[in-house]
């Protein structure tokens, strides 16, 4: 069972590759993934948080899970040593949240 809808979570996922997308585009060394980690997750929280989709208190700790699988999704691009170009534009099998 899942927190969230196949719906949000691949919003969640949209996000996450945006973000990932432009980090590593504004990286100047793109093979320095820790620096494209850190701007990418920065960035997505801040745009997550800013949406207002997640207010409240009982939002608040599934704006912490949301935020937890971006950064998930984003981990394991960077394992497969995806560039960004390459991160297909719909949920993969074995992605964080897939199902």
């Amino acid at each position: 069972m899942h927190v969230f809808s196949r719906k949000r979570r691949s919003r969640l996922r949209d996000l996450a590759r945006e973000e990932y997308y432009i980090a590593s585009r504004l990286s100047p060394d793109p093979d320095n993934t820790a620096v494209i980690k850190k701007l990418a997750i920065k960035n997505a929280r801040q745009r997550l948080v800013e949406s207002g989709e997640y207010g409240g208190f009982f939002s608040a700790i599934l704006l912490s899970i949301a935020i937890k699988i971006i950064i998930k999704l984003i981990e394991h691009w960077i394992d497969e040593n995806l560039s960004a170009s390459d991160v297909p534009e719909t949920y993969q099998f074995g992605e964080p949240g897939y199902v």
